[in-house]
């Protein structure tokens, strides 16, 4: 089984990458400079020709602030690059696993959120991530959307390192 992991620079790319590969599956894993999500014809033909059974996307524009300031890019990286890859994954067939985010909640509720709840997003970064879940849903039909929350790793900038 190959699995293609996009996003694979950041911190949950590299992660997953480790895993996997301690678990010896076979896993390409490439960044934004080898792999630009938002480039259809170019995303297509890599992922045509490495043919994974499975596709991880980790990427994604993740400085909240800063996609309040980047409006465009925030959501042509988390709406229309996370449509471009459930769209040429559906072509091949592939399993697609799309991490999401919490903050497609607004937070007011006082019970944790499950899945049956609906998203109410209040920042452009919520609204661009929501939007890559919808186009996700409409455009393939062999989909996984895991929505996270404090992603921290070794690698990157995170909470728990800043608190360090």
């Amino acid at each position: 089984m190959k699995i293609l992991i996009t996003g694979g620079e950041g911190q949950l790319g590299k992660e997953l990458k480790n895993y996997l590969e301690n678990k010896n599956l076979d896993v390409i894993s490439l960044g934004k400079k080898e792999l630009d999500i938002t480039n259809f014809e170019i995303l297509s033909k890599v992922i045509i020709d490495i043919n994974p059974q499975i596709i991880i996307n980790c990427a994604a524009f993740t400085k909240v602030d800063d996609c309040e300031k980047l409006i465009e890019k925030a959501f042509l990286v988390n709406s229309i690059g996370a449509k471009n890859v459930a769209i040429i994954s559906n072509k091949i067939n592939a399993k697609l696993f799309h991490i999401s985010t919490d903050y497609v909640f607004d937070g007011n509720k006082t019970t944790p959120y499950t899945e049956y709840d609906s998203p109410n997003p209040i920042s452009v970064y919520g609204k661009s991530k929501y939007y890559g879940e919808i186009y996700v849903m409409q455009h393939t039909t062999n989909f996984f959307i895991l929505r996270v929350s404090g992603v921290y790793s070794q690698y990157g900038n995170n909470f728990v390192k800043t608190i360090i």
